[in-house]
């Protein structure tokens, strides 16, 4: 009787110290819970702005929403990306921002970015072709930069980076990238055209408390 009531305390004991796994920067697995404290929702485009880039609607849907393509011309010579507007933050709180994109016609590496002041931010590059993250790289003063991908089917993941956030307002930038080997350089010029299919409603910035 003693030795079936120590098992069954072993086994309660084990489900109350269960939590949920998040990736650290290098790959690694950690066991710290993670609160979503805030969400906010972006206006979907066209309230984004865009440079370098163009953004349009497609005939196709994802999960009830309409879905868009965001390209990019490799005969332009500036930076390339689509942004939302600024938005009020919490001065070094850790904020996440993430969005649905998948693998369109041409390239596969899709560009995440929480942009402060500038120089501060923090930068993430995904690869659509495999469902990897390729790299993660915080500017200056952000803090605890970290990246994830999720698989969602049919091509689709939800890409995710985060950090803390120097700042007292901050935007989101997104845009297809290609061939550029600096994680924190994805929006400058690309040697070949690039595009990717992007959940306009999908996007959003959470401010998180990892314990």
């Amino acid at each position: 009787m003693n030795r079936i009531i120590l098992i069954l305390l072993l086994a309660l004991f084990s489900c109350k110290n269960k939590s949920k796994k998040i990736p650290d920067n290098d790959g690694n697995k950690l066991d710290t819970p993670i609160e979503v404290v805030t969400k906010i929702e972006f206006a979907p485009f066209p309230a984004w702005g865009t440079v370098g880039t163009e953004i349009k609607e497609t005939s196709e849907t994802y999960l009830g929403e309409s879905v868009y393509l965001i390209s990019r011309n490799k005969e332009l010579t500036e930076s390339s990306y689509a942004h939302t507007r600024s938005i009020f933050v919490e001065y070094e709180m850790t904020y996440r921002a993430s969005v649905i994109v998948k693998k369109a016609e041409n390239g596969s590496l899709f560009g995440l970015r929480i942009m402060g002041v500038y120089p501060d931010r923090v930068d993430a590059v995904f690869n659509l072709e495999d469902g990897t993250v390729k790299g993660v790289q915080k500017t200056r003063d952000f803090e605890s930069e970290n990246a994830t991908i999720e698989e969602l089917g049919d091509g689709w993941y939800k890409c995710i980076v985060s950090a803390v956030v120097v700042a007292d307002d901050a935007k989101i930038f997104l845009g297809p990238t290609k061939g550029n080997e600096n994680v924190n350089g994805w929006t400058i010029r690309t040697p070949d055209n690039c595009d990717i299919y992007v959940l306009p409603s999908s996007l959003t910035l959470e401010k998180v408390s990892i314990e």
